[in-house]
């Protein structure tokens, strides 16, 4: 039920545009607004416009203290920030926030001290106040244009006429204080607003090679153009253009799940051009899940989607580029083949009217004078350190590129390919355009007196560092020397052949260290001077040794063909995946790196190489071989082992057989199911046998095995002991002394058993801290085994870090857990209490040391405390340490 007393907050129009106001009379109104441009020449009636019901809703000052906050914050003042004090990640809830509307999308921006990565922002929405719905992570809106607030703005999401929301803010210490200074709630209704009936002229597009589809115009989708303009009538983005020589594709981050295009396209428009503060949408075009491709950024009557219009699609780089997306969220789905199709169609059209060869890549220079070199058809996240359009849609590009090129291939082009010039005004401009696109080439002539000219060309036109590159020529002087150079004649010769009779060459010589993007292939003769060169393209690569291994194994990366003197991120299994390690690249674009192969299921797993300034990209593989370690790895008769398998099938069941072979099934110890990355652990007493070794295997469901080796030290002079769960009391040590404890690991990595800890809850964790050097902590705790807490890369190697959880209160503690995702990084670690956060006991005599990955360990213990912290200390210099994914204290 809702609160009573809970404030509603009425929709209101931006007082940036008091011109909404005027549309209210109709057509008439229309024409004070739009002026003659919309109501001379000959027109026809188009479809209604909508206006947007909105409401902005800002938190600040009284209204966090509203709200809901842990340990470790503070409000600054009446009208101040919210402040989080350095090395705490507390999390904040706001009050309930009630619109007296259904809302259809809903979105959220704020600002802070410390940039757009020291706070995450999640969204919940309610009819009533009492039924909530999840909380939703809110994406970043990637920078299509400048903005001038310094907001750090979420993506939409749905609302689903809801009527209330909240929010809730999880801090990232940054090693210093987080102020957050404010929230904003941007809340919608894109389908109940005032309809507004405008005139539009028809359009006067001229057709390309390839044909223009057919496309729905912002007055189709139901553009309110009134969102496009300032308290005095002027467009707040007027338009400029510049040739486009790329096309990008993007996708919105978006809901899939909507069934009003027009709707969600209104919002996306609300959101740019009102809230962003851009003035207009920012995509050239869209395309729906109907398979339809919709107008975008507006440009002169009569023009759909405008030839060389420049969009706000990704910043720095939104001159000569033509920027569409899919509407939607494609990190996980593929885009369906109706949207496929539509953005091949569209992007065929550009591609053929500008010349654009869509299999190509060239260099770009950005509006900041930077050269990039990306593909001529390229993802958004190719021309600025993004993941968009989505991991699934960009494995989509390769066969997309394809598609537009079978389209163009159709459709010959005579477009002369136009050179990148600077952005001018949209009157110049205009003119240029328009000049540009009715010239006709000049006819070629057949030269008479002047020699056969130099030629030159390559094997292939791309390739890796290394590749055996062709050099094929024609035109010299027969019989002279002709030395083939790399980027410049004033470098040494990779190699020097000598002409026929016939004045041609062949050469090869393997591709050269040499940074990503175009490098130019020159032939000279030695005699003649004559000279000739030809574009070859380094296409960045990654290489591995060894290319696999078990869970924990060193890899040696090497990466060429990326930026100069610049860091490439290697990450897991994709380009927003687990971090494995940074390498640095020299003058060439090549470096090294050595990293682990973390937890994973057995098979092949990709490994992607990011290129921090040059965003040029690279993928690998490497397999994983399923391992088995035992702890301790022998003893007498009854002693408790446990058993740690690593590299399995993941989400299988896997049974461990004592002394089993080929020719004997052995006998089974325990048994469980293996987890989302191959991990299983149990514990089991040594049976009664003969001293020895013995096979200790485990076998998955679908056959894989994996063995290691037990030693019985010597036989029991007692009666066969009965086989008990691993001891659950604080370990001890053994008679060899060890530097590290061993913590015991549960039967399986979910809720303890009744036999291994008390059948009731875990405590809820209200907080949670880090050291300074270390990355954020509610990774521990946020019920995720694929995040984890590590402390951050530097020059020097940490001596130690730790991650603590406060349980809210001092709390009677009997049991605690922690499991791993990162293994070989925590050689050395104590658990601690604590009441104060100042003065902290050690739960055990001796540190624990490295254990395996996806398995819980729990250590028993009778303590009362607040704080319970893992505190690693660096004994062999690792240049991480940590790795702690999840923790749990128990009664």
């Amino acid at each position: 039920m809702t609160d009573a007393r809970l404030p509603v907050l009425r929709a209101t129009a931006v007082n940036r545009r008091a011109v909404l106001r005027v549309a209210a009379g109709g057509s008439a109104a229309a024409a004070a607004v739009f002026g003659p441009r919309w109501l001379t020449g000959r027109h026809r009636v188009a479809a209604e416009a909508i206006k947007t019901i909105s409401a902005e809703v800002v938190q600040q000052g009284a209204a966090f203290n509203r709200g809901d906050g842990g340990d470790g914050l503070s409000v600054q003042g009446a009208d101040g920030g919210l402040r989080a004090a350095a090395g705490a990640d507390p999390v904040f809830v706001s009050e309930p926030i009630a619109v007296d509307f259904p809302m259809t999308h809903v979105a959220a921006h704020w600002n802070t001290n410390a940039g757009e990565n020291a706070v995450a922002v999640e969204l919940r929405l309610s009819n009533d106040g009492g039924r909530w719905s999840n909380w939703v992570p809110l994406t970043i809106e990637g920078a299509g244009r400048p903005g001038a607030s310094g907001d750090v703005f979420g993506g939409l999401i749905p609302g689903n006429g809801a009527r209330q929301a909240q929010y809730r803010v999880r801090f990232r210490g940054t090693g210093g204080d987080v102020l957050l200074r404010r929230v904003n709630l941007t809340c919608l209704n894109t389908t109940g607003g005032e309809r507004v009936r405008v005139l539009l002229p028809g359009s006067s597009d001229a057709a390309a090679a390839a044909p223009k589809p057919s496309i729905v115009s912002r007055a189709g989708w139901g553009c309110y153009e009134g969102y496009r303009l300032n308290e005095k009538g002027e467009e707040v983005w007027p338009a400029e253009y510049e040739p486009w020589v790329k096309v990008v594709f993007h996708h919105t981050e978006t809901t899939n799940a909507y069934s009003n295009v027009a709707a969600e396209i209104r919002a996306i428009y609300y959101y740019h051009a009102m809230t962003l503060g851009w003035g207009d949408i920012g995509y050239n075009g869209l395309i729906g899940n109907d398979g339809r491709i919709y107008e975008g950024r507006k440009g002169r009557d009569g023009q759909v989607i405008e030839p060389d219009l420049c969009g706000g699609h990704v910043l720095l780089c939104n001159y000569g580029t033509m920027g569409f997306s899919m509407i939607g969220n494609f990190r996980q789905v593929s885009v369906p083949s109706g949207m496929f199709e539509a953005g091949a169609k569209l992007s065929a059209w550009a591609c053929s009217r500008n010349g654009i060869n869509p299999l190509a890549t060239n260099p770009f220079r950005r509006t900041d004078g930077v050269v990039i070199t990306c593909n001529d058809l390229a993802g958004h996240y190719q021309m600025q350190a993004k993941d968009c359009p989505g991991a699934a849609a960009i494995n989509q590009l390769p066969s997309f590129r394809q598609r537009v090129a079978t389209i163009v291939a159709a459709y010959p082009s005579t477009a002369t390919p136009i050179p990148t010039r600077t952005p001018t005004s949209a009157t110049t401009a205009a003119v240029a355009a328009t000049a540009t696109a009715t010239r006709t080439p000049s006819p070629t002539r057949t030269p008479t007196a002047a020699p056969a000219p130099v030629s030159l060309g390559l094997s292939v036109a791309s390739g890796n560092v290394g590749t055996s590159l062709s050099v094929t020529g024609a035109g010299f002087v027969p019989g002279e020397r002709v030395a083939i150079h790399w980027d410049s004649t004033g470098t040494t010769a990779r190699t020097t052949v000598t002409a026929a009779s016939t004045g041609r060459i062949l050469a090869v010589f393997p591709v050269p260290a040499a940074t990503g993007g175009a490098h130019r292939v020159i032939g000279r003769g030695l005699t003649s001077l004559r000279s000739a060169s030809a574009t070859f393209t380094v296409v960045p690569n990654l290489t591995r040794t060894p290319t696999g291994g078990t869970v924990g194994t060193s890899i040696a990366v090497t990466v060429r063909g990326f930026g100069a003197n610049e860091s490439v991120r290697l990450t897991w299994d994709s380009e927003v995946g687990p971090l494995l390690g940074t390498a640095t690249t020299g003058a060439t674009g090549s470096g090294s790196a050595t990293v682990r192969i973390p937890a994973g299921a057995k098979g092949w797993h990709n490994y992607t190489g990011l290129g921090s300034m040059s965003n040029l990209r690279a993928w690998g593989a490497i397999s994983i071989s399923p391992s088995l370690a035992v702890s301790p790895t022998g003893g007498v008769t009854g002693t408790a082992v446990a058993a740690t398998a690593m590299g399995l099938p993941a989400n299988q069941g896997v049974t461990l057989a004592w002394n089993k072979s080929a020719t004997s099934a052995g006998t089974v110890v325990c048994s469980g199911t293996s987890n989302a990355t191959g991990g299983f652990g149990c514990s089991f007493a040594i049976p009664a046998a003969n001293a020895g070794s013995f096979p200790l295997v485990a076998t998955a469901a679908d056959a894989t095995t994996v063995s290691a080796t037990v030693s019985v030290t010597a036989s029991s002079a007692t009666s066969t002991p009965t086989r008990t769960s691993a001891p659950t009391s604080t370990p001890t040590k053994t008679s060899t002394p060890t530097k590290t404890s061993t913590p015991i690991r549960t039967s399986t990595p979910n809720a303890p058993t009744a036999t291994a800890t008390p059948a009731t809850a875990p405590y809820r964790i209200a907080g949670s801290g880090r050291s300074a050097n270390s990355g954020s902590s509610t990774p521990v705790y946020d019920r995720n085994e694929a995040t984890y807490w590590i402390s951050t890369l530097a020059a020097t190697p940490p001596s130690s870090a730790f991650v603590y959880v406060d349980l809210g209160a001092a709390r009677s503690i009997g049991t605690v857990q922690w499991l791993f995702a990162v293994e070989g990084i925590a050689d050395s670690y104590r658990i601690q209490v604590s009441n104060d956060r100042v003065t902290w006991v050690a739960l055990t005599p001796q540190p624990y040391g490295n254990a395996g990955i996806g398995v819980w360990l729990e250590l028993k213990t009778q303590t009362t405390a607040r704080y319970v912290r893992w505190i690693f200390t660096n004994p062999n210099g690792d240049a991480q340490i940590g790795g702690l994914a999840e923790v749990r204290v128990w009664p």
